[in-house]
């Protein structure tokens, strides 16, 4: 969901592995209605079913796009414990031989252990939602305070994606729910009724698709804030009231747009209503310089400025790059050997 011209990678490895999480799930489910797991028993435990998987996925990739900065700490590894056991979970039945993989599935995986992993499933989903709605909404006020639109038009994006995502799962869980509601109180298989188990498998490939949708959105470009949320914040911040002239330079020196790791000219183009063409000329004009020497002189800037800032003395040169739009370490180190600072 981030893969522009700025792509910050740990986003991006998240990004992809959420939508391989679902993707998988959904062969699975394609696979068994198609039969081609039935006749095969020892294939039928293909370990491709990682859903609980999904939500700590989904939390990291909106905390990584939210605060590129942020490194995984040893406290992170909680978010992985289940994830990690239901995948070595599946591997053993794997590799324990068609006999065992009968008898497990008789004994304890049909009668009991599918239906606590449904159950962990939803919680831990809806768990991951509610936390990354919650960084969202707190990265929004941050945005608003310091007046940095670009900042702002992220989270609205990204708290768009997750509103759609919920409702989404809510129609994903009701089916789950219902069936395990009607078999355990009124003892009726539900999966006997015609179509009926197509109804859960779509929902979660709605979920897919609104995912890899907002993907090809981000990836092309088209994730901008709409007309409304533009004027909601400019009632709020002075941010576009400037002369025209000034304006593009102004969001540089004022919103810091530059620190939005993921920030292209085409982006750009949308916020200033410029041609990408015109944009480099004017920023050709001013400084001699092209548009991407530009934003990484203003990157540097930004950098060498907090360095020496006491307010940055805690933190590392490596994390000051990335908070000022650095992609990552390589993207920093490649710019301070072109622009050594000045002694």
């Amino acid at each position: 969901m981030c893969f522009g011209k700025g792509e910050t990678k740990k986003a991006n490895i998240q990004s992809g592995l959420l939508l391989l999480l679902f993707s998988l799930c959904v062969l699975d489910n394609l696979l068994v209605h198609a039969g081609v797991l039935y006749p095969y028993q020892e294939k039928y435990f293909v370990p491709i079913w990682y859903t609980l998987s999904i939500g700590p996925t989904l939390f990291f990739f909106i905390k990584f796009t939210l605060y590129p900065a942020y490194e995984f700490r040893g406290t992170d590894i909680k978010h992985f414990l289940l994830p990690l056991a239901q995948g070595l979970f599946y591997w053993s039945i794997f590799f324990s031989g068609p006999g065992n993989q009968a008898a497990l599935w008789a004994n304890f995986l049909e009668p009991f252990y599918k239906t606590f992993e449904g159950m962990g499933y939803v919680i831990l989903l809806f768990t991951y939602i509610a936390l990354s709605f919650r960084y969202v909404k707190y990265k929004q006020a941050v945005a608003r305070r310091k007046g940095h639109f670009w900042e702002y038009s992220k989270s609205i994006w990204l708290s768009w994606t997750l509103k759609v995502l919920f409702v989404l799962a809510i129609l994903n869980t009701s089916y789950i729910v219902m069936d395990f509601t009607v078999y355990n109180f009124l003892g009726w298989n539900l999966y006997s009724v015609k179509g009926f188990s197509y109804l859960g498998d779509l929902s979660f490939a709605a979920m897919l698709l609104w995912l890899a949708l907002r993907s090809y959105q981000y990836v092309f470009g088209v994730a901008y804030p709409t007309k409304s949320q533009l004027q909601a914040f400019s009632s709020e911040n002075d941010w576009p009231r400037v002369d025209p002239e000034d304006q593009l330079f102004a969001w540089f020196d004022q919103d810091k747009v530059h620190q939005d790791p993921e920030l292209h000219i085409y982006r750009l183009a949308f916020l200033s209503v410029r041609s990408p063409k015109r944009i480099r000329r004017l920023i050709l004009e001013k400084t001699g310089m092209r548009f991407e020497e530009f934003l990484q002189a203003k990157r540097l800037e930004s950098y060498y400025t907090c360095l020496q800032d006491p307010k940055y003395k805690k933190q590392s040169p490596k994390v000051i790059g990335l908070q000022m739009g650095f992609a990552n370490h390589a993207a920093l180190q490649q710019a301070l050997k072109k622009n050594p600072p000045l002694h």
